[in-house]
């Protein structure tokens, strides 16, 4: 499946919405309007790569009847910092059009093309 960097965003951005006083559950992530437009199977798959990459700590769970959800546990530091990279939405949309010129960007790679489009807006 491939992964879509929209979907991202909106889940980094609904973790941080939810106050993580304590771990939740993706059935919850799914009731916030801001992943309406993607599958369970995308959030899913979302999920499994954020925490594969270190963005959030979470665990994946098998369920009865084969079915699977998600516990996310926090964003870490590395998941804030992206986050903060691509918050923008002008800055989003700059990434995007950047990155659609190629079949394929890393998550790394979109995080260091937001960096260095806030740094130059910043003039450093």
């Amino acid at each position: 499946m491939k992964l879509d960097h929209d979907c991202v965003r909106e889940t980094l951005l609904s973790i941080e919405e939810n106050e993580l006083t304590t771990e939740y559950r993706m059935i919850t992530l799914l009731k916030n309007p801001r992943l309406d437009q993607f599958s369970p199977d995308i959030i899913f798959h979302v999920l499994q790569t954020l925490e594969s990459a270190g963005f959030i700590r979470g665990e994946e769970i098998k369920l009865p009847g084969g079915n699977f959800n998600f516990v996310i546990k926090e964003m870490t530091w590395q998941g804030h910092a992206f986050l903060d990279n691509i918050r923008d939405d002008a800055v989003w949309k700059e990434v995007n059009e950047l990155s659609s010129k190629f079949e394929s960007v890393s998550l790394n790679v979109l995080a260091e093309t937001a960096a260095s489009l806030l740094k130059e807006r910043l003039g450093n």
